[in-house]
């Protein structure tokens, strides 16, 4: 009998959870304070590269390269904008400011330097964060900022060559600088990889979410929170193209059921219903699948059953139904079932087991009710 001990085993990793729709609007709405951090985190970095360059241009030589430091003040506003934008939750201009204003700066430290201090390489950083920091819905945006920054890179690799430069460094601090500037863009396009990666897994998660919550309206039934005829049919149709003869087909019908509805009203009988699929859920293995048949009646698929063991099992699921109070309203409710069961057998289609179960029900009905008639291969 230890075969048929009810097992209870942790979901697979792999399986979507269902998301109702307030689960999924919550989601979003955390994904969304998500990329606002993302905008944060990306714009105080963005001062902090500003404020180094000009640091850097102020040692180096002050009065030489005023005009790059005056660009790298002038972003700093821009920036404070685009983190105000984010306070107010405007996260759209907010993230089109990150990659828009360092544009122009780096292309402007490229024509001092030249394409050799790698200042231009910084570019890679924003044209990733296009997809990271402007939202998914808003293509256009994203085209526009694609192509300036591809128009800047170009320039920057045919105009701003060595030749052109009016900024000279000594070739130690420009080979320094080219090198800092080459880490830093590795850098920036990890951490943003890494922020891309997780907002497709996070994308993900909900679109599954939402599917397996939609598979379940489809094939759960509303009052019992049982699977409905729709998944038991497919496994049996799965049993039968793989000539599986080991499992057994129960129905479970409620006696005198209309009798409750009728003297106690339909809100008493649904009490009833959900009562004893609960009790069908605890009672029977992880791997067997009850469900809601119908009305009043449940069928029970239970796969790799020995012939032995199934007779017992319904007599104990007969016997603690019948022991139940199902409270309902001012009065307790003792209620009865009579339970049909069939063994499969090699060669036969799943109606034929349904039908040998469903005549076996019937015989436990017309033989008084509470009680349980299995039938196997020498009764059929």
């Amino acid at each position: 009998m230890r075969a048929l001990d009810r097992r209870r085993r942790k979901p697979l990793s792999a399986v979507a959870t269902p998301m109702m729709p307030q689960q999924i609007r919550d989601t979003i709405e955390r994904g969304h304070r998500q990329e606002a951090r993302t905008i944060q985190v990306f714009l105080h970095v963005s001062i902090v590269v500003q404020v180094v360059f000009g640091v850097l241009f102020g040692v180096w030589d002050w009065l030489t390269y005023l005009p790059l430091i005056l660009v790298a003040l002038l972003t700093l506003p821009l920036y404070a904008v685009a983190l105000y934008w984010v306070s107010r939750g405007y996260t759209v201009g907010a993230g089109v400011m990150a990659v828009a204003v360092p544009i122009g700066p780096l292309v402007a430290y490229t024509s001092a330097f030249s394409v050799d201090a790698s200042v231009h390489v910084l570019l890679f950083i924003y044209a990733i964060g296009l997809f990271v920091l402007v939202p998914y819905d808003q293509p256009q945006v994203r085209l526009y900022l694609a192509l300036a920054i591809f128009a800047a890179f170009v320039v920057c690799e045919t105009v701003f060559v060595q030749e052109r430069a009016w900024a000279v460094l000594e070739p130690e601090v420009m080979a320094t600088f080219s090198a800092i500037n080459r880490t830093n863009t590795a850098a920036g396009i990890i951490f943003l990889g890494v922020r891309l990666h997780r907002r497709m897994e996070f994308n993900r998660h909900i679109l599954e979410g939402a599917a397996r919550h939609g598979e379940l309206l489809a094939t759960t039934d509303d009052l019992t929170g049982l699977p409905n005829r729709r998944p038991v049919i497919a496994q049996l149709e799965d049993f039968e193209r793989r000539d599986v003869p080991d499992y057994a087909i129960v129905l479970i019908d409620i006696d005198h059921f209309k009798t409750i509805n009728d003297e106690y009203g339909h809100h008493c009988g649904d009490t009833m219903l959900q009562h004893v699929a609960r009790f069908l859920r605890e009672h029977f293995r992880e791997s067997d699948m009850p469900s809601r048949w119908g009305g009043d009646e449940f069928l029970v698929l239970m796969p790799s059953v020995p012939r032995r063991y199934l007779v017992p099992v319904l007599e104990r699921l007969r016997s603690s139904v019948a022991a139940m109070g199902i409270e309902c309203g001012d009065h307790e409710h003792h209620v009865t079932v009579s339970v049909g069961a069939a063994h499969g057998i090699a060669g036969e289609t799943a109606d034929e087991c349904i039908a040998a179960a469903d005549h076996a029900l019937y015989r436990a009905k017309h033989e008084g009710r509470n009680r349980v008639v299995a039938v196997g291969v020498g009764d059929r």
